[in-house]
C-alpha cells in the first residue's frame, strides 16, 4: 500500500477541528451573562478558564514555533474571546499542515526540554478537553442545556453532524 503524504498530519487536523467545534460549542452556550459564574468558592470564574483555554491554545503553537508568548488579557466581552479562540485555532491547524508527518515526528526544544511535537500537539488538544469539560460541568451547574460535546447532546438529543 502507498503511504499518502502527510496521512498523519490530516488526521491529527481532523481531530483538532472535531474538538475546536465541540470547544467553541461550550463557549458560545455560557457567554457574557456567565462570565463571573463559579461553580465552588475555590473554583475559577468561567470567564477565566475560559481565558486560559484560549491563551494555552495560543502559547502551545508559539512555544512550538520557538517564539515566546505574550500575555492575553481577557476581553471586554465574548465575542472577541471566541474570535481570538478562532484565529488560535486556525494558527494551530496551520502550523500542523506546514509541518506535515515528518515535522510531526521531529523534535523541539519545548519548556526547556526535548520533546516530540507530536507529543506537545496531543497535550494541546487534551489541555483543551479538560478545561472544555470543566466548562461544561458549569453549565450544568447553571442548569443550562449542555451542547453536544461528541455524539448526542445529553440536553437536547441532537446528534453531531
Amino acid at each position: 500500500m502507498a503511504r499518502t503524504e502527510n496521512r498523519f498530519a490530516n488526521i491529527l487536523v481532523r481531530w483538532i477541528r472535531r474538538e475546536h467545534e465541540a470547544t467553541l460549542r461550550v463557549l458560545k452556550t455560557l457567554g457574557d451573562q456567565h462570565r463571573d459564574f463559579r461553580s465552588h468558592p475555590k473554583s475559577m470564574p468561567a470567564g477565566e478558564i475560559a481565558r486560559h483555554l484560549v491563551a494555552s491554545q495560543r502559547g502551545f503553537v508559539m512555544r512550538l514555533k520557538g517564539e515566546v508568548p505574550s500575555t492575553f488579557e481577557m476581553p471586554d466581552s465574548w465575542a472577541p474571546l471566541i474570535e481570538a479562540c478562532e484565529r488560535h485555532f486556525r494558527g494551530a491547524v496551520r502550523y500542523v499542515e506546514s509541518i506535515g508527518d515528518e515535522g510531526l515526528a521531529g523534535e523541539t526544544h519545548y519548556d526547556g526540554r526535548k520533546r516530540v511535537r507530536l507529543d506537545v500537539i496531543c497535550e494541546m488538544v487534551s489541555h483543551e478537553i479538560h478545561h472544555r469539560a470543566q466548562l461544561a460541568s458549569y453549565i450544568r451547574h447553571l442548569d443550562l442545556p449542555v451542547p453536544e460535546i461528541h455524539t448526542i447532546a445529553t440536553d437536547t438529543g441532537e446528534k453531531m453532524a
